[in-house]
């Protein structure tokens, strides 16, 4: 079951001994490796290699990490537009960083990058994690510029003709060309978790933690981090800013580790002392993500929402820790549509494509 509520029992700490093979070289070029990937950065942030041990494949075509500013006066909405033509004065951001080491753990390690661009300062610690793939890149700006948009950029060693968007409830496909005048349109898109491109078995997806604008041409994929707009407000996007973005190759398409990737970034492990151990959700169908757990309006019982996020169509059986006296299918609005069969002690459940299921469960104490 992907992303579904996973409880950890808490022990008493015990010494760790190294389980991976993360190396971390503070002498240019920089290096972040454990036993899946190998990034290399130069002294300008940028990076330059991300080597796939398992795929045995470079994940770039050219540099990565480009921060790329934008001279950007909309001919109208200074504070909601991006024109077509906001491209016509660029310029990256390729001033030398001071680099320090700031985590060096058995588990985790993160190199500083700090440069200064105009009269503002930009501090990047880019994390990586034994046995994970993800390369965090965790921003703090200090931005006193005006009508400058700055979007991140990373040519990908990718051939596909389309690029996939996480939104709300699902994704759906866009065309990374610009073949016709639908597609030159589509200079800026809207995504939630990520923007994923991935050829037949081997894909990269560029995830974030509240940077929603994207664009993916070219196998080029790029996310909007700053606007600095002055209408209707001369000081917007002025002062301290906090963001996360992440890299993520991975094998097959965006439907194994991506969606759990973004939800992880987007949703960090919490620890709740005081606790007893429970789990919420044993479903044995991954394609069902767990959304929303809550009182039912009415008081009657629990809300469990969830969707199907690959686009598939099956029955699934669905396991709860408590004992159900019953369980119904509810629209939106929580009105009862349909009771839910029990097989085996397990919800039986069926799903459709990007379908949004809402169950209504009765148990002893709701």
């Amino acid at each position: 079951m992907l992303c579904r509520l996973q409880p950890y029992a808490v022990a008493d700490f015990v010494p760790l001994e190294a389980v991976d093979s993360l190396r971390l070289s503070c002498s240019e070029p920089y290096i972040l490796e454990n036993s899946l990937i190998r990034a290399t950065l130069d002294a300008k942030a940028r990076l330059i290699s991300l080597w796939d041990k398992t795929a045995e494949r470079e994940v770039l075509s050219a540099a990565g990490n480009i921060w790329q500013t934008f001279e950007d006066r909309p001919l109208v909405w200074d504070a909601w537009d991006i024109d077509p033509f906001f491209e016509d004065r660029q310029d990256d951001m390729l001033s030398p960083c001071e680099v320090e080491i700031v985590e060096q753990g058995p588990l985790r390690i993160g190199l500083r990058f700090t440069r200064l661009f105009g009269n503002s300062r930009i501090e990047q610690t880019l994390r990586l994690s034994t046995g994970s793939r993800r390369l965090d890149f965790d921003c703090q700006v200090d931005w006193r510029e005006r009508h400058r948009l700055v979007k991140v950029a990373f040519p990908l060693a990718l051939h596909s003709p389309s690029a996939r968007y996480h939104i709300q409830w699902g994704s759906l496909d866009r065309p990374s060309h610009e073949n016709t005048s639908w597609d030159q349109a589509r200079f800026e898109a809207p995504a939630q978790h990520w923007v994923d491109m991935s050829e037949g078995d081997y894909g990269c997806a560029l995830l974030n933690d509240c940077k929603y604008g994207y664009d993916a041409k070219h196998a080029v994929l790029r996310l909007t981090l700053i606007k600095s707009s002055t209408m209707p407000d001369p000081e917007a996007d002025q002062g301290p800013h906090r963001f996360t973005y992440a890299l993520l190759p991975h094998s097959g398409d965006w439907r194994g580790e991506v969606l759990c990737a973004g939800y992880g970034l987007n949703n960090p492990a919490r620890l709740i002392p005081r606790m007893s151990p429970i789990s919420v959700w044993d479903c044995d169908q991954p394609a069902l993500i767990l959304e929303t757990l809550k009182p039912a309006e009415d008081g009657q019982g629990l809300i469990l929402r969830c969707y199907e996020a690959w686009g598939t169509r099956g029955t699934a059986r669905l396991r709860l820790p408590w004992p159900v006296q019953q369980a119904q299918r509810m629209d939106l609005l929580e009105q009862p549509a349909s009771e839910v069969e029990m097989r085996d002690e397990a919800l039986a459940i069926p799903y459709k494509p990007f379908e949004i299921i809402t169950l209504r469960i009765r148990t002893p104490h709701w």
